[in-house]
């Protein structure tokens, strides 16, 4: 009886575990039998995360970015429209000597204050204002930015090439009336020999011929000869109202100009 008891406890242990192996095979079997995707009805899927909420922060990379680029553009239109504001009274009209003429990149955007400038000249010539040509003069009450406007004149016929600073007031007409007296020169040139003169690239005259007309003051003329193309440059000091020849003294009145009235 005692040895039968024996057994019997030693025989325990195994029928537990094969107890346990025989519960857990046919629920293997049953996962196999399903097969790999039926897994994923039992499994438990996580909730959707929460939304994301936009925060402010001051410390962050691209804020600090935004900012300078802010302050830059700022800094930059700034600089761009000074001499505009520089070149105002406290009414809104141009001070003297203000960018109406320049000095500002944006001034062909930004609205300017007008004025009419009327140009007569004699000998009647080509009129610039600010680079911009107004024709030939005269030129009547021509629309111009108001300040200080730089007025070319010129006339390679004759010479004539000067610039005359204008203050244009704004909402009137401003005139400019000049006379510019003439002389006569005659260049002594090699003799047998056929010479074109130019003034800029504009031909006045020709050697030998006819003494050459020209306004008064220092030239700068370019002698071509004809036969070799060589170029030469001569100044000449044209004296009003006579006749000068190259190396010499005045000889003879030249006839006189009426000046503008």
């Amino acid at each position: 009886i005692v040895a039968r008891k024996a057994r019997g406890r030693a025989e325990e242990p195994d029928r537990g575990r094969g107890g346990a192996a025989g519960a857990r095979a046919p629920q293997a079997r049953g996962r196999a039998a399903r097969g790999p995707t039926d897994s994923l009805d039992v499994e438990d899927t996580p909730a959707d995360p929460a939304p994301r909420r936009f925060a402010f922060s001051w410390n962050g990379r691209a804020t600090k970015i935004a900012l300078a680029a802010g302050l830059a553009g700022g800094a930059l239109v700034l600089a761009l429209t000074a001499p505009v504001v520089a070149g105002r009274g406290a009414s809104g009209s141009p001070a003297a000597g203000g960018a109406a003429d320049g000095g500002c990149l944006l001034c062909g955007l930004l609205p300017q204050a007008q004025g009419k400038l009327t140009v007569v000249t004699d000998p009647p010539s080509k009129v610039f204002a600010g680079g911009d040509e107004l024709g030939s003069s005269p030129v009547v009450e021509a629309a111009v930015n108001a300040g200080t406007v730089n007025v070319r004149i010129v006339n390679d016929a004759v010479a004539l090439d000067t610039t005359i600073p204008v203050t244009v007031a704004e909402g009137k007409v401003t005139e400019l009336r000049k006379s510019f007296p003439q002389g006569t020169v005659t260049l002594a040139l090699v003799k047998g020999r056929h010479y074109h003169v130019f003034f800029h690239t504009a031909e006045i005259g020709q050697v030998p011929g006819p003494p050459i007309a020209m306004v008064e003051g220092s030239h700068v003329l370019t002698v071509v000869d004809d036969q070799t193309g060589v170029k030469e440059e001569r100044t000449v000091d044209v004296k009003a109202f006579a006749s000068t020849r190259k190396g010499a003294a005045e000889a003879r009145p030249a006839h006189r100009r009426g000046a503008i009235r």
